[in-house]
């Protein structure tokens, strides 16, 4: 996993997680998601899709549907974007 990959999915736990001890159950939780991909293909986490919602809230014409789903992880399989990479454009 790259470092880029690594701070995506942190940041996504420490939303996810009620408490700093939640965390290593939720991180674990994803792990086991992001490592059978045949059984879990999607992450869904709440906060990536709270996220998309967001976005979508802006008003902004540069926000495509693609980038929106890029970051539903209840619609895309996987982490959602970070630096390292760029589904929408």
């Amino acid at each position: 996993m790259t470092m880029d990959k690594v701070v995506t999915l942190a940041s996504i736990v420490q939303l996810e997680a009620a408490n700093t001890a939640d965390m290593k159950n939720v991180a674990s939780v994803f792990m086991n998601r992001l490592n059978d991909y045949e059984r879990f293909p999607a992450l869904e986490s709440n906060p990536t899709t709270e996220y998309s919602i967001y976005l979508k809230s802006l008003d902004d014409y540069s926000v495509t549907s693609k980038m929106l789903k890029a970051y539903d992880t209840y619609q895309t399989n996987g982490l959602p974007p970070g630096t390292d990479m760029q589904p929408w454009s």
